[in-house]
């Protein structure tokens, strides 16, 4: 299994990320067969092949720029 873990330590940001009912979130794990999870301030992705992971996690790392710039996905 690989793994691919971010540090988000601000709630507030999680909770943009993972959008309005985890809507985000739910849309990765679909397009990237993924799993997500979060706990204490960080972001665990999981997955069998390496690839969707390297995958999932720049779209993640995509989205938290946007929220960043635009304060709101």
């Amino acid at each position: 299994m690989t793994e691919a873990t971010l540090s988000i330590t601000n709630p507030d940001e999680i909770l943009t990320l993972f959008g309005p009912r985890d809507q985000h979130l739910r849309k990765l794990r679909r397009l990237f067969d993924v799993r997500i999870t979060q706990r204490d301030g960080r972001i665990r992705i999981s997955v069998e092949g390496e690839a969707d992971v390297q995958r999932a996690t720049r779209a993640l790392a995509k989205l938290r720029r946007l929220s960043r710039q635009q304060g709101d996905l």
